[in-house]
């Protein structure tokens, strides 16, 4: 029910805030499962790209890693 809300993008900006608080960091890496391409979307919204083609991760589950340049 909280989707298109601005909940994600709201707390991705702020985990984004702090992170650059560090002037060490250059980059944040995540992954994102396949199968959910809402979550694909939203994140190429917020600025990260895939990086990788899909691969199995440790829990099972097959997804693409996602890259984002701060």
């Amino acid at each position: 029910p909280y989707r298109s809300q601005g909940v994600g993008q709201a707390v991705v900006e702020a985990f984004e805030a702090e992170i650059r608080k560090d002037a060490g960091v250059r980059l944040i890496l995540a992954g994102v499962q396949v199968n959910n391409p809402k979550a694909m979307r939203f994140w190429q919204r917020m600025g990260y790209r895939i990086v990788s083609e899909p691969k199995l991760y440790p829990d099972q589950t097959t997804g693409v890693d996602l890259r984002k340049d701060i």
